[in-house]
């Protein structure tokens, strides 16, 4: 999905101004997911374990970021 919403970007904005709207983007979505590790109750109701958001909240921060530095080495500079 990401793939595709970045190739939009690239048909319509320059290939810098694509990117940094790609990865302001995915820093909010990256916000707005932490959301879910934050919250007193999983999904299904039960109440979080403790050390669940220190376990969790890293992996979202890691994802991330291993995605973005992949994508500003991968895309053509112009």
């Amino acid at each position: 999905m990401s793939g595709i919403y970045y190739f939009m970007l690239r048909r319509i904005m320059t290939d810098k101004n694509a990117l940094v709207t790609f990865i302001g983007t995915l820093a909010v979505i990256a916000l707005v997911s932490l959301l879910g590790p934050l919250s007193n109750e999983l999904p299904d109701g039960t109440v979080t374990p403790p050390k669940f958001s220190g376990l969790t909240i890293p992996m979202h921060i890691i994802a991330v970021s291993i995605y973005s530095v992949m994508l500003v080495r991968s895309v053509p500079r112009s």
